[in-house]
């Protein structure tokens, strides 16, 4: 979801090719995501829960995707723009949902689920980078 929310699928394959032996060290990784993770690792938009596990066979948290979004829409957390375990806060106080017709609280209660984060993405759709102020849906328009 988060690297098509990026809309890098053409590059995450591109990297595949000409990186072939780049290896993140996770080892809990399945075949079929170690090429989207391999690339989003290096270009380090995602972390590992340790230094060789990923975490692949954990539930997402609400606060994990909310550190993706962030790190989507030009926020560094390890520049202090945002605590990862907190990064939920952060959405709501950036403005993520404001104006938003649906209540955030309604649609990311209870247990984090696909839902939440199509709420989470669809927002971030339509939201400034911080830095560049440009949109993610304008990725997929070009």
């Amino acid at each position: 979801m988060y690297s098509r929310l990026l809309k890098l699928e053409d590059e995450i394959a591109k990297f595949e090719k000409e990186n072939p032996d780049y290896k993140t060290g996770f080892t809990d990784v399945p075949n079929r995501a170690k090429p989207a993770v391999n690339y989003l690792h290096y270009r380090k938009l995602v972390n590992g829960v340790s230094h060789d596990k990923y975490g692949s066979g954990n539930l997402m948290t609400e606060a994990q995707y909310a550190t993706l979004v962030l790190r989507a829409l030009g926020y560094d957390d390890s520049e202090g723009d945002f605590v990862w375990n907190k990064a939920n806060e952060k959405l709501k106080e950036i403005g993520l949902y404001n104006g938003d017709t649906a209540d955030p609280d309604t649609m990311l209660s209870g247990s984090f689920t696909r839902r939440g984060m199509a709420y989470i993405s669809f927002n971030a759709l339509f939201f400034p980078n911080k830095t560049t102020g440009e949109v993610l849906i304008d990725k997929f328009l070009e």
